[in-house]
């Protein structure tokens, strides 16, 4: 009882570097992602947020208010990620989908999700400038 008292501020400091940590981690693999989406102008999959889900569950630290848009941008294209990919199973499983409405649909719901590529970087960058600081405080 004694030990664990001792010690638990020191635990507690230790968790919550290390969830900034995997956040950290998560935000390079996610810039890694998107420069691979500018570069091949193809976006193959949607961006990861589990390190962010969990910081925000388990670590009992809040973040600034760049960390969280940081997130947002990032589910808003995920979003948009997985209705652009529904809409194309659903346009290609039956030659009876693949009609002029569908098309121009289906393109519009791809433009939108260009669009939002541009935010991404500006988010991460910014994000991972607040993390830093949280990481060297630490």
């Amino acid at each position: 009882m004694y030990s664990q008292t001792m010690f638990n501020p020191f635990t507690k400091k230790q968790r919550q570097k290390n969830f900034i940590l995997e956040l950290w981690n998560e935000m390079n693999v996610n810039l890694e992602r998107f420069y691979v989406i500018s570069q091949r102008q193809f976006i193959a999959s949607a961006f990861n947020l589990d390190a962010w889900e969990e910081a925000v569950a388990f670590s009992g630290f809040v973040f600034p208010q760049e960390v969280h848009k940081y997130a947002e941008v990032l589910a808003d294209f995920n979003c948009a990620f997985v209705e652009v990919r529904t809409f194309e199973e659903f346009y290609s499983s039956s030659i009876d989908n693949k009609t002029r409405v569908n098309a121009e649909l289906l393109h519009a719901r791809q433009e939108r999700l260009e669009e939002k590529v541009t935010a991404i970087q500006d988010s991460i960058l910014g994000a991972q400038k607040i993390v830093r600081s949280m990481l060297d405080k630490k």
